[in-house]
C-alpha cells in the first residue's frame, strides 16, 4: 500500500455521500492520478470508527480481483479517517441514466458487465465473503475501458469455516444416515 498523507490530494470535488461517509474525486500529487477519497463521518457521541468501516477496510485489504475496487491506502489524520480508492468514472446507476430509456445498453455491454460482476461475486463467495449490498450504486464503471468493479463492502460479511468436533457419537450418527434402510434395500433387490 502507498503511504499517502492528506496533503497529497488536491482539487477535491464531492461526488457522493452515504450513511458513513462523503466521497470526493481528487488529484493525487504523488501519483499524478485521480483518486476517490472517502472521508468517514464520525458522530460526536460515537466511540471509535463505525464497524462497517473496519469491516470494509479488513475485507478490501484481503481481496485482489480485477472487478473489485482497489483500496489503496487508509489515512488517519487530525482524528479523521480517510480511505483512498482507485478512481472510477461513475457508478452503474448514473451510467444507466445516461442511456436513452427506449434504447438501453447494448446487449453485448450488458453481457460483459454481468460476466464481470459474476466473476467478482464468485471470487468473493469462494472466499466465503458475501457482499450483502448489491445495487447499481455499488457497482463502479470505468467508462473508457468498459470495466465494472464491485465496491462498498461496508455491509459485507466473511463467514468462517465451522468445523464441528467429530466425536464417536456424531460419527456413528452420520454413518447411520448414509446406510440404506433394510426395507428399501429389500424392495430394490426383489
Amino acid at each position: 500500500m502507498p503511504n499517502y498523507e492528506l496533503s497529497d490530494f488536491t482539487d477535491l470535488k464531492k461526488i457522493g455521500e452515504g450513511t458513513y461517509g462523503v466521497v470526493y474525486r481528487c488529484h493525487c500529487q504523488k501519483s499524478g492520478h485521480l483518486k476517490a477519497l472517502k472521508r468517514i463521518k464520525l458522530e460526536k457521541s460515537e466511540q471509535g470508527f463505525p464497524s462497517t468501516v473496519i469491516r470494509e477496510i479488513g475485507l478490501l485489504k484481503e481481496l485482489s480481483h480485477p472487478n473489485i475496487v482497489i483500496l489503496e491506502d487508509v489515512i488517519l489524520e487530525e482524528g479523521r479517517l480517510y480511505l483512498v480508492f482507485e478512481h472510477l468514472t461513475v457508478d452503474l446507476r448514473r451510467y444507466l441514466d445516461r442511456f436513452n430509456a427506449f434504447a438501453g445498453l447494448p446487449p453485448t455491454l450488458v453481457k460483459s458487465f454481468m460476466f464481470q460482476m459474476l466473476q467478482a461475486l464468485q471470487y468473493c463467495h469462494v472466499r466465503r465473503i458475501m457482499h450483502r449490498d448489491l445495487k447499481p450504486q455499488n457497482v463502479l464503471v470505468d467508462v473508457h475501458r468498459r470495466v465494472v468493479k464491485l465496491g462498498d463492502f461496508g455491509l459485507a460479511k466473511a463467514f468462517g469455516y465451522p468445523l464441528p468436533k467429530m466425536t464417536h457419537e456424531v460419527h456413528s450418527t452420520c454413518l447411520a444416515l448414509y446406510q440404506p434402510l433394510p426395507s428399501l434395500t429389500h424392495s430394490l433387490t426383489h
